[in-house]
């Protein structure tokens, strides 16, 4: 997927301008950009758009792509759903989805966190001469600590909690970014979506359950 944006302006659902692009991860990129409705800067998530491979219809091939480009696309909707449900100060809030009519890809429309991430703030510094306080690193420990005590309450287990996924905002204020590999447990879970076998997540942040594929928890 190309992620420059294109030389006219890029509008869709008739509401949202997509500006600049903020990163990107496996399954989409995430931009900044404008509500016109609601006269407001937010973040813009878009699903990667995927090609299917140069193989014959009804494959076993094919039939594999569809499969993966299946999963991953409820993989984004449950992102989605599992984002929305969580109304909490640590986390950017959801204001709207949808599907990208020319492309097909769906969208999820958030608040815009103004800062950086926790992986930028640690290379900024030159550890030898000048490293993080201790009590910097506490203070962003404890709040993202917080933040997952609460979704633990809502069933919901991150997975996937690593520096890049940390947004410390101009104020100081620590948000949990991406549930894409998040887990609902309890009588509200939906079907498993990781092959069995598999591992998702980052494998320097993983636990030992993790790493090996078992169930995981708060």
């Amino acid at each position: 997927m190309n992620e420059a944006a294109p030389a006219e302006e890029w509008v869709f659902a008739d509401r949202y301008r997509v500006d600049a692009l903020i990163g990107s991860g496996g399954m989409g990129a995430v931009w900044s950009g404008y509500d016109r409705h609601l006269d407001r800067r937010v973040a813009i998530k878009l699903m990667r758009s995927t090609s299917g491979p140069v193989a014959s219809f009804g494959s076993a091939e094919s039939a594999a792509f569809a499969e993966a480009a299946a999963a991953d696309r409820e993989r984004f909707l449950r992102e989605i759903r599992t984002t929305a449900k969580l109304e909490l100060p640590g986390i950017p809030a959801v204001y709207d989805f949808g599907v990208e009519e020319s492309t097909g890809r769906i969208y999820l429309v958030m608040q815009l966190v103004y800062g950086q991430t926790l992986e930028e703030l640690i290379a900024s510094r030159d550890y030898a001469a000048d490293p993080w306080p201790i009590s910097w690193a506490a203070a962003i420990t404890a709040q993202a600590a917080a933040t997952l005590v609460d979704v633990h309450r809502v069933d919901v287990v991150h997975r996937d909690i690593k520096p890049l996924n940390l947004m410390v905002t101009d104020g100081g204020l620590v948000k949990v970014l991406d549930f894409g590999v998040a887990i609902l447990r309890g009588a509200s879970a939906l079907p498993r979506l990781t092959q069995i076998g598999h591992t998702v997540g980052s494998p320097p942040y993983m636990p030992p359950e993790q790493a090996l594929g078992n169930p995981v928890g708060p």
